[in-house]
């Protein structure tokens, strides 16, 4: 499975139509993305987010079965709101990627990766796995996950505001009749660009009856988001809209809702 070519320009054009994969230049803009330790050190600590097999020599014969090249450093997209969300692992690169990183002593080889989980283990479980990662990870993953931040809370100079009741939407994608988790049928292909699987639809829910039952009054906003209003996603603070990405739901950010349906689309979600 792993790709090798001379020069950066020929990987581009024999990947440029993979859906697969995902060049670094794309992973590295990406919201909440951070390098990490190599696929061999992570496949280690945690081998149930690399589950196949890994190569050292991707030029040589039988590189074609591996999941990825494991002396490089991993990509990791640790936003919980991003499509691209999981640990990502170089997969295809160029004689010309390798000379150049050992020239500028990169900690990444340039190329494009294959994302091999979609999950993101606790921090405190990457911390005693001694794991490292590019500059402001810890930060980033408290901002994301502020639940798994152990430093003591400043109390609230004032009362909390009351809570708002939020009401649940889901995103449902289907093909074929078929309900589909919505990572399946979308799939983000730069900037405010998506692509929509031939023969899918896309629907809104707002009962539990529906999709995979994550719309209500209030739905399952609560259960996987506890108290923190949907205000923080660029949603209304009272209106959660949810997807289901094969395994749990997930908030879908206002700017993402932007990007498919245009600047009026709280009328055609709402």
């Amino acid at each position: 499975m792993s790709w090798w070519t001379p020069r950066n320009d020929e990987l581009t054009q024999a990947l440029a139509s993979r859906e697969d994969l995902i060049s670094e230049d794309e992973l590295s803009g990406l919201p909440g993305a951070f390098y990490g330790s190599t696929a061999n050190v992570v496949k280690k600590a945690f081998p149930h987010l690399i589950p196949g097999a890994l190569t050292d020599k991707p030029w040589e014969k039988g590189a074609e079965r591996s999941i990825g090249i494991g002396v490089n450093n991993t990509w990791w997209v640790i936003d919980p709101s991003s499509l691209r969300r999981g640990v990502w692992v170089l997969n295809a690169t160029s004689d010309e990627a390798a000379r150049n990183a050992q020239n500028a002593l990169s900690p990444t080889q340039w190329g494009y990766f294959y994302r091999t989980s979609t999950e993101i283990p606790p921090i405190a479980e990457l911390q005693a796995a001694n794991l490292t990662f590019g500059k402001g990870f810890t930060e980033a993953y408290y901002r994301y996950y502020p639940q798994q931040d152990p430093r003591p809370k400043k109390k609230a100079a004032t009362a909390p505001a009351p809570q708002v009741a939020v009401k649940t939407y889901e995103m449902v994608g289907t093909l074929n009749g078929q309900v589909i988790p919505l990572t399946e049928i979308v799939r983000h292909v730069g900037g405010a660009d998506y692509e929509l699987v031939e023969g899918a639809d896309l629907a809104v829910a707002d009962g539990a009856e529906d999709g995979f039952g994550l719309a209500g009054d209030p739905g399952k906003w609560g259960e996987y988001y506890g108290t923190t209003s949907p205000a923080q996603f660029g949603l209304d603070r009272d209106k959660a809209v949810m997807f289901w990405d094969g395994s749990r739901g997930k908030v879908l950010p206002g700017n993402v809702l932007r990007d498919w349906f245009g600047a009026n689309w709280r009328a055609s979600v709402y």
